[in-house]
């Protein structure tokens, strides 16, 4: 299944926040691996936003202000509403760029048949050494890395990969190539045949709900929190489309977790004895699904 994942829009998500706050810079508090692997890249990611242009942010009292700001960009995850009480705001930030390959791609082969060119049966298309395409290898993998670039200097990397790695996990297997790669000796090609590409994805960002920031004696938490992902790519060039939607709620939740293994029973009035007892320990912790079905 096809994975996506966007950092910059999370991060200016956040960054939007701070402002809304009105306290500038402010520092947030990780809970889960997830959030504290957001914090180990967060100031980079942030240095990073001025130098995208394309980035965009709105931090809004109400969701159906943010809301209308989706829907205007055609994104379909929505932000529930809230109480419009002044303990509550979200943002919406956004990420939308075109990049256009050098030389518009081949669809159909060079000779007279004009047969469209097809990879597995899907439609694809052809770049060639004139559109400046480059073959790099990496240690990492068995598969050469197509390096095209664009007419906006932007440049697009693609290899082969058949693991399927999401959230940090796609970060970190692309951070690891991106550090190791040279220009290819093993094979000698006159082009790259690539499948075009229509993408939309909701992305599971569950994990970012309880980051936490403190701004005077007020405490912050991210109450919700949606990512939504569309790409398209075709023999003219590639699109980008992200957005990360955030609800920050002011108070923290004050639970108390029963975090190890517990006892339980049950009683009913006039009965002397418990109903049921147990001591429940760590293997059967799960979803029992319907009750009805035990």
């Amino acid at each position: 299944m096809s994975t996506a994942f966007g950092t910059l829009t999370i991060v200016k998500a956040l960054v939007e926040a701070e402002k809304f706050i009105r306290k500038g810079e402010l520092t947030w508090n990780p809970g889960n691996v997830h959030q504290q692997e957001l914090m180990s890249r967060f100031a980079a990611i942030r240095n990073a936003l001025p130098l995208v242009p394309t980035l965009e942010g709105w931090a809004r009292e109400t969701a159906e202000e943010l809301n209308q700001i989706l829907a205007e960009h055609s994104f379909d995850i929505r932000l529930n509403p809230w109480p419009d009480d002044g303990n509550t705001f979200g943002v919406v930030a956004i990420n939308d760029f075109t990049v256009l390959w050098r030389v518009v791609g081949q669809t159909v082969e060079d000779w007279g048949s004009r047969r469209l060119i097809t990879i597995n049966g899907k439609p694809a298309f052809r770049l060639k050494y004139d559109a400046g395409v480059e073959f790099l290898e990496s240690d990492h993998l068995d598969e050469p890395v197509v390096k095209i670039p664009t007419e906006t200097g932007d440049v697009v990397y693609i290899t082969k990969y058949s693991r399927s790695p999401d959230g940090f996990r796609l970060l970190e297997s692309i951070e690891q190539l991106r550090g190791n790669l040279t220009p290819a000796r093993r094979a000698h090609y006159e082009g790259v045949n690539i499948p075009m590409v229509k993408l939309g994805l909701h992305i599971n960002i569950d994990w970012l709900v309880d980051l936490w920031t403190q701004a005077g004696v007020d405490t912050w938490r991210i109450a919700q929190a949606l990512q939504e992902v569309k790409f398209a790519m075709n023999q003219f060039g590639a699109r980008v489309k992200e957005t990360t939607a955030v609800a920050v709620m002011r108070g923290m939740p004050n639970y108390y977790e029963v975090d190890g293994p517990f006892l339980i029973w049950i009683e009913r009035a006039g009965v002397p004895v418990p109903l049921f007892m147990a001591h429940v320990t760590e293997d059967n912790l799960m979803d029992p699904g319907e009750l009805s079905n035990l």
